[in-house]
Formats: C-alpha cells, structure tokens, sequence
C-alpha cells in the first residue's frame, strides 16, 4: 500500500515537473538562438565601421586635424575596441 502511494506520487509529480523543465529549456534556446544572431549581426557591422575608417582616413588627413582629430580618434578607438572585443574565435 505504501509503495503504491509512492509510486503515484512520485508519478504525479513527473508528470507535473518534466514539461516545465522542457517549456523552460525550449524558451532558453529561443532566447539563445535570438542573442546569438544579435551578437553576429554586431560583430559584422563593427567590422564593416572599422573597415569603413580605416578606407576614410587612409592619408591620415583627420588624425591631423587639431578639432576634427580628437573626435576622430575617440570614434577610432572605439571601434577598435568593440573589433577586439568581438572576434570570430569568440562566438
């Protein structure tokens, strides 16, 4: 008798427990799928940006600009930055 009640429980309780594990891990690997496409869509344009100024300041005309210069050399850094930051090994 014990063991037939435990046995309903236990079932009971699987039966309750196992598909909201499943809708959990499917809403996961939506989620995941959505940042991943996110993060390779960013990783293309940061390195169009960056192929972009390196073609735009290839005679280095804004680097020597006092005003112009200073912005341009944040922008720059930057993007850089953001192309190191996001390879193609990493993802």
């Amino acid at each position: 008798m014990y063991e037939t009640h435990y046995l309903i429980t236990l079932v009971i309780s699987w039966s309750i427990v196992v598909p909201i594990l499943l809708y959990i891990i499917r809403n996961l690997y939506i989620k995941n799928n959505i940042y991943e496409a996110w993060v390779v869509d960013t990783r293309n344009t940061v390195s169009d940006i960056s192929d972009d100024i390196k073609d735009i300041d290839s005679k280095e005309l804004f680097e020597n600009d006092d005003e112009v210069g200073i912005v341009y050399t944040g922008i720059r850094d930057l993007v850089l930055e953001l192309d190191s930051k996001i390879k193609e090994e990493d993802i």
